[in-house]
């Protein structure tokens, strides 16, 4: 594959740890972004170490598989493999954390994608974007969500009891619709929700410009939060031509300027973010 490959990573200043990860293995790459369980016990694995075991799993799924294994069934068996590692280190715990997962194999004329999550994938040809994202995550607690939203743009704050009350209950709501019929779907250690996963491909010309990006949500806040930038075709532009460090201070800024979410309402002031761009110039 002759085609330029670039990735960054920030955590969020709120947190000793980044638990987003970028990885790749010859021609596949992908973005994990954890999130701890809400029900936790003290021999709980963190969510940076469940995305790390996750990703080191992926890539030696990937060595043992055809080099045309469906990316469905890498990722089950990967999952299949952390849920053992876990089950054998990690036998009191009952909960676990879990990861989105965007992933992609680039062969010469084709790109097939697996999205599992709320993080995106937004792929350019000649100009023309397409972002693919799975938002059932979104759709729990619409209420609930209206109120934190309604209540932030007030200037109530993060630390309002009124919206910690709120976000308490929309955690537990979330928890159990994880991984259940008619709710989101996440990986943790249940190989079967592969099945629930965005899936498909993509055809690409060798003779094109084209670029792929698989982006945290903590990025795509420019767009979709922040829209200090309108489209994905302007968004992609933006990444392919501004340094990283000037795209992470730039959001950055942006979070520090709206500290309680009053100007542009959001889970949490800060979050992990992270991209990995493949470029065919």
């Amino acid at each position: 594959m002759n085609a330029v490959i670039s990735t960054f990573t920030n955590k969020n200043p709120d947190k000793l740890h980044n638990e987003d990860l970028v990885g790749s293995y010859d021609n596949v790459f992908w973005l994990l972004d954890g999130a701890s369980n809400p029900k936790t016990s003290e021999s709980l694995l963190s969510t940076q170490q469940y995305v790390y075991y996750l990703s080191q799993k992926i890539i030696e799924t990937l060595q043992t598989s055809s080099t045309n294994a469906p990316l469905q069934q890498i990722v089950a068996t990967s999952i299949k493999k952390i849920a053992e590692l876990i089950k054998d280190k990690y036998k009191s715990a009952s909960f676990f954390p879990s990861s989105t997962i965007v992933m992609v194999r680039i062969a010469e004329n084709e790109m097939e994608y697996f999205v599992l999550g709320d993080n995106s994938l937004v792929l350019e040809i000649d100009s023309r974007a397409e972002q693919i994202s799975d938002q059932r995550l979104q759709q729990i607690g619409p209420a609930i969500r209206n109120n934190i939203v309604s209540l932030l743009q007030q200037g109530q704050g993060y630390s309002a009891p009124e919206i910690k009350r709120l976000k308490s209950e929309l955690i537990e709501l979330e928890d159990t619709y994880r991984n259940q019929d008619n709710g989101f779907y996440v990986a943790s250690i249940d190989p079967i929700i592969c099945n629930r996963a965005l899936t498909g491909k993509r055809v690409l010309n060798p003779s094109q410009n084209w670029n792929i990006a698989l982006i945290s949500d903590g990025l795509t806040r420019l767009v979709d939060t922040f829209r200090t930038i309108p489209s994905w075709e302007k968004f992609i532009s933006y990444l392919a031509k501004t340094p990283a460090i000037e795209v992470i201070n730039h959001i950055r800024s942006i979070e520090h300027s709206d500290p309680n979410g009053q100007k542009f309402p959001r889970f949490r002031k800060h979050d992990d973010i992270s991209m990995l761009m493949i470029q065919n110039k």
